[in-house]
């Protein structure tokens, strides 16, 4: 008897000692434990009106610790006030903003995606009025046993007014959402959250805290929290998933804010801290331990090199020597390395020592993973990010297009890239190019070598026409494509030609050379009564240069051109300076020019006239309208009325009027011109055909010296070639 009572005393006392054992242990693990709360803040004493600093923080959770925000510079939508929850590394949350409409209020919702590494947005998707009933009136919460999101959402009429409050789940799987009403919730929550075991929890505006029944929605009571005066300010709570401690941030009729523990036994609240700045929390969240605590703490210093295009290079670290909790840890531990997720490398190292390791990856973008582990577990991650291989182009600069209409080629001439993206040196040689026509994206060629080429290319139909350049590293790299200029080719148009801009398709074949790149530049507009002209609106900040260029216009050698077009600037007191030029080809540095430049202060429209424009050469021109107004004076600039006719030419022999052929004996041959629609033959005298066209606007045939006869349509003519 003496001895069972022995053995029961000394069982009872070594339970003791190790009860006390455990318990000092896990105290010393809480004690040395902070947990960090990520939380949108919505309000804060120190914002002004002027300068809020909305959008997402961290806060550890003890005395002195402070609010330090994350996404600055991202993006300032980052409290979503319709409830957020944060799962596999993206925060998903239901936006609204209010806005007066027609007398009343409604709301803007909708659904927004970060990315919880920067905080970069993925998303956000506008939701439709009949999406209005996604807004939780308490925040989310994401229970982690069934993976669903429970909220209670407000129930709003066609007039957004509150009917009632529905219990139910959101997913977010999809841009749209989905939700899923459960029941009406009758008991007027402010915040809710659900701990590791499922359990969900709900913080009534009464001050008490509720169990709600998943299920159904039913509430049961656990008891009086003692927080008493809630203000109508956003309120949040959260589980921490490593101690399963229930927190609560208050915000009191008084507006000042504190972070409480809740007793989730008996609901009673215990404060941890006052909230810092006053601070209105939204969508409180703490993330799970990123390891055991005695497993090791992250590695050190890692770096992944490597050198020039190499796919093979060196991955170095420090372990750590401490563990995740932050006591000193000894010995060995074993250490992982991985690219993209793949392994690459294993091996031992002692606490603190430095390991360097060559591995070798895959060509591109590589996430460079290290882990060490002890018998307690492994580590979190260390990651570092690197290109490997050949570097992905720079695009080509200054990407040139010209047309050669005699021959009916297009030459494009480029500056090769001297750096990849990734800040690595180009070799010139081991670059090819590809070619693209647009618009279409029409491949015209790929693996050219050089820095220019040239085919040859014609279309009837005039149209805008430019060209993308793409270079290719060794093979394997291709980088963004660089467009050239825009151009208008195609068959010419004859004289006569007029332009009175009636309509925007009018404008269409003009071409637009924003010089400055300032985005302000020529576009087709209308006056008061409807009437359409082309227009430049000035830069309040930069001097005009832009060019306004009509579509090819085809013109004869040696004959007399007279060129009429009417301009002016919109407003008084401005001043806008105007340049015309004509020219072959698309660089308008080598056009003569016609007029230098007219001067425009009067909102009275004036007609400008300049004849003796005698070509050289016969061929397709292009007239150039230069604005280069001065900033500081600059207004609205007006084109209209483009005309261009042929005011003398002796050489040929052809009625000139609007619907007839010209036609004209040049140097070797004939050219015809305005036979648009028409079928061009030549004859010689004895009535053999030696040449047929047919529709086009203009031709030209070299001819041995003699009489033809050139019948355009029904008419025809003799003509002399000497």
């Amino acid at each position: 008897m003496i001895t069972k009572k022995l053995f029961l005393v000394l069982s009872i006392a070594i339970a003791m000692l190790s009860t006390g054992e455990t318990v000092s242990a896990q105290q010393k693990a809480e004690s040395n434990y902070t947990p960090t709360i990520i939380a949108g803040v919505r309000k804060a004493d120190s914002w002004t009106m002027d300068n809020t600093k909305e959008g997402i923080y961290s806060l550890e959770l003890k005395e002195g610790g402070a609010l330090t925000q994350l996404n600055e510079g991202v993006s300032k939508n980052l409290a979503p006030l319709g409830g957020a929850v944060y799962v596999d590394g993206k925060m998903d949350g239901i936006n609204f903003t209010a806005v007066e409409d027609y007398g009343g209020m409604s709301y803007i919702v909708r659904h927004v995606q970060y990315n919880m590494e920067d905080w970069s947005l993925n998303y956000n998707k506008m939701l439709s009025d009949l999406d209005r009933n996604f807004i939780s009136s308490c925040g989310l919460a994401h229970d982690p046993v069934t993976g669903k999101n429970y909220g209670i959402f407000f129930n709003f009429n066609l007039d957004w007014q509150v009917v009632d409050r529905k219990f139910g789940t959101i997913d977010f799987t999809n841009e749209q959402p989905s939700r899923e009403v459960i029941s009406v919730m009758n008991t007027p929550m402010v915040a809710i959250a659900c701990d590791n075991d499922g359990v969900l929890y709900g913080i009534g505006q009464d001050g008490f805290l509720y169990i709600i029944n998943k299920s159904n929605g039913n509430v049961s009571l656990v008891g009086d929290t003692g927080i008493e005066n809630l203000s109508t300010q956003p309120m949040s709570a959260v589980v921490d998933p490593k101690t399963n401690k229930l927190y609560w941030n208050v915000v009191n009729t008084a507006y000042k804010a504190a972070i409480y523990e809740l007793d989730k036994q008996t609901g009673a609240a215990t404060k941890v801290i006052d909230t810092p700045d006053n601070a209105v929390l939204v969508n409180m969240y703490i993330a799970e331990p990123q390891a055991a605590d005695d497993a090791p703490a992250a590695v050190d210093n890692l770096s992944a090199v490597f050198e020039g295009e190499e796919t093979t290079g060196s991955v170095s670290f420090t372990a750590p020597t401490t563990s995740y909790l932050g006591d000193p840890i000894s010995g060995t531990l074993n250490y992982t390395i991985s690219a993209n997720g793949e392994e690459k490398a294993t091996g031992t190292v002692e606490v603190g020592a430095t390991v360097e390791q060559t591995i070798s990856a895959e060509v591109g973008d590589n996430e460079i993973v290290v882990t060490v582990s002890n018998q307690a577990g492994m580590s979190p991650e260390a990651k570092v990010n690197v290109y490997v291989g050949p570097d992905t182009p720079m695009a080509p600069e200054d990407v040139v297009f010209e047309y050669d209409y005699d021959n009916k080629e297009v030459s494009l001439a480029w500056k090769a890239p001297a750096k990849g993206i990734h800040d690595k040196d180009l070799q010139a040689d081991q670059l090819t190019y590809v070619i693209h026509r647009m618009e279409g994206d029409v491949m015209v060629a790929e693996n050219v070598q050089d820095t220019n080429y040239k085919y040859q290319y014609s279309q009837n139909e005039l149209a805008p026409v430019y060209f993308t350049v793409a270079a290719t590293n060794k093979g394997v790299a291709t980088g963004e494509a660089a467009p050239s200029n825009k151009a208008v080719i195609g068959n010419p148009l004859a004289v006569p030609y007029t332009q009175r801009f009636n309509s925007g398709s009018s404008f269409d074949l003009f071409t637009v050379v924003d010089a400055n790149n300032d985005s302000k530049t020529w576009e087709w507009g209308k006056n008061y009564s409807g009437d359409g002209r082309a227009e430049y609106f000035y830069n309040r900040e930069l001097d005009a240069d832009d060019w306004l260029i009509t579509p090819p216009i085809y013109l004869f050698a040696d004959a007399e051109y007279e060129l009429k077009f009417d301009a002016q600037t919109a407003y008084v007191n401005c001043l806008d300076y105007l340049g015309v030029a004509y020219g072959r080809g698309f660089d308008v540095a080598a056009y003569e020019t016609l007029f230098d430049k007219i001067t425009l202060n009067e909102p009275q429209s004036q007609t400008f006239t300049k004849s003796d424009i005698i070509p050289s050469v016969s061929g397709a021109y292009y007239f150039g309208f230069h604005a280069y107004s001065p900033y500081q004076y600059g207004g609205l600039l007006l084109i209209d009325n483009i005309s261009i006719t042929l005011k003398d030419d002796h050489n040929s022999i052809a009625d000139r009027s609007a619907d007839k052929a010209v036609v004209k004996v040049v140097d070797g041959g004939v050219a015809i011109a305005n036979a648009t629609g028409k079928t061009v033959e030549i004859f010689t005298a004895d009535g053999r055909l030696v040449a047929q066209n047919a529709g086009a606007a203009y031709m030209m045939r070299a001819l041995p010296r003699g009489l033809y006869i050139v019948r355009v349509g029904a008419d025809t003519l003799r003509v002399a070639v000497r």
